[in-house]
Formats: C-alpha cells, sequence, structure tokens
C-alpha cells in the first residue's frame, strides 16, 4: 500500500500538464530527475582463450628449433665462406657492402673511367685550320644575302635572277677555281641532256627487238620531253653568245672613245 501511494504521489504533477505555468514548473521539478526503468537482458560474453605472444615464421611457444633430423645431400649444407688471414697482403679490407650485386663504383673505377674519356676526347679533337677571314666574311654575307633565311620573300631579294650564279662565282673563286660562263653551263646542260636522250633511244630500240613495245611507248614520251629541253637550251645558248657578242663590242667601242 505504502509503494502504490508513493507512486501516485510521484505522478500527482501530471495533473497540471504543461498548459499552465506551475504545470510547467512541476514537470520540470520531478521530471527531470525521474529516469526510465529499463529491464536490460544480461550480456552474455564468450570466454577468449588467452593470448599468446608473436613468433615470426610460424614459430610455436615452448618448441626447441633445435633438431636432430639433417638433410639427405650433404652438399644442400655447404657454406661458402671466405678464408681468414690476418696477413697484409691478403688484399683490401672488403666491407658487407661490397658483396652485394648492386652497389656504387669504387673511386678507382670512376677514375679510369674519366681518363679513358679524356684520352678518346683529345684523340678526336680537331687541329686548328687558319682560313683567310675575308673569304669568311663574304662568305657570311652571301648567307645572308641570298639564302632563304632572310626576312623578304625570294621574289623580292636582290638579285634573285641572279642567286645561282652569284653563290656559284663566288663558291669557284673562294676554291681557286675559275668560274664557268652562262655559255659553258648550258654547254654541259646540252650535253648531259643529249646522254639522256640517246640512252633512251637504245633502251627504246632493246625493247623493240624483244617484242615488248608497250615498255617503249613511256620512253618514247620521255624522249619527246627531252628533245623539248633541248630546243630551249639551243634557244638559250644562241642568246648568251648574242649577248656577250654586243657587250664585247660596247667594250671597244669604249677603249677607242677613250683613246
Amino acid at each position: 500500500m505504502e509503494g502504490g501511494a508513493a507512486d501516485r504521489t510521484a505522478e500527482a504533477w501530471k495533473a497540471f500538464g504543461g498548459d499552465s505555468e506551475a504545470g510547467r514548473l512541476l514537470k520540470k521539478l520531478y521530471c527531470g530527475t525521474s529516469k526510465p526503468k529499463v529491464s536490460y537482458p544480461k550480456l552474455k560474453t564468450k570466454p577468449r582463450e588467452p593470448s599468446t605472444p608473436f613468433i615470426p615464421g610460424g614459430g610455436v611457444v615452448g618448441a626447441d628449433a633445435r633438431t636432430n633430423r639433417l638433410v639427405a645431400r650433404t652438399s644442400s649444407r655447404a657454406i661458402k665462406a671466405p678464408a681468414f688471414s690476418k696477413s697484409k697482403d691478403a688484399g683490401p679490407e672488403l666491407h658487407p657492402i661490397e658483396f652485394l650485386a648492386t652497389h656504387k663504383k669504387p673511386m678507382s673505377e670512376i677514375e679510369k673511367e674519366i681518363n679513358e674519356i679524356k684520352r678518346q676526347m683529345e684523340g678526336n679533337r680537331m687541329s686548328c685550320v687558319t682560313r683567310a677571314p675575308n673569304q669568311e666574311k663574304e662568305k657570311l654575307q652571301q648567307v645572308f644575302s641570298y639564302t632563304a633565311g632572310t626576312i623578304l620573300p625570294r621574289e623580292l631579294l636582290p638579285g634573285a635572277d641572279l642567286l645561282d650564279r652569284e653563290l656559284s662565282h663566288a663558291a669557284a673563286l673562294r676554291n681557286g677555281k675559275l668560274p664557268k660562263d652562262r655559255v659553258a653551263q648550258l654547254e654541259e646542260l646540252y650535253s648531259a641532256v643529249l646522254k639522256e636522250v640517246e640512252s633512251r633511244k637504245s633502251y627504246m630500240s632493246e625493247m623493240v627487238a624483244l617484242g615488248r613495245p608497250d615498255k617503249a611507248a613511256p620512253v618514247e614520251r620521255e624522249i619527246s620531253e627531252r628533245m623539248t629541253e633541248l630546243r630551249k637550251i639551243h634557244d638559250l645558248m644562241k642568246k648568251e653568245k648574242r649577248s656577250s657578242k654586243n657587250s664585247n663590242n660596247n667594250d671597244d667601242e669604249d677603249d677607242d672613245n677613250l683613246q
């Protein structure tokens, strides 16, 4: 009876509700101190086995690593060890790092390689060749003036039409040879093209004799093209000869006037 009366008095504050100020004060006073009664089940744990210390390599605690069993072959038990010697002539002292497969080169090996590289460099050294500075300057001026490295296009370069002739003339002077005139160059070109025509004619006659005219047809077209080139070269030779004669006549007239 006393327990039931105590429970009712403990819950009597709820009759005031939470709408009034008195109900809120009673709720703060009594509700905060009372804790819900929850019946939790008893925790059951599985008993653990006593932990043993960790042994690397799969060892067992308390086991003796020594054994009386020997391997079948005695060669597998052989150990190669260097002979111990205290003599001074035994050689340099070796350290454990020297027995590794990959380690740094010793200083003596590095010095040998450096000396070998120096000998190779001295053997391949080019001898100093003295050249005339004026010729080198002239060559450099021609490169800067006429080659494709200039800022102007090739069509706007000074003397673009005479570029090849000027370079060949200067190169011949540097090499100590007399430069060939325009007529001589055209004559060499004419003879080279004429040789090509003769070789193609012989090839075409051989193909016709062997009964293979299909091989001779393209060669015949090439011969006609070469003949056209020969006519053009011949016309250029005539023009050059006429211009050279006119220039010589003008020079003679100038000399007569000076006299």
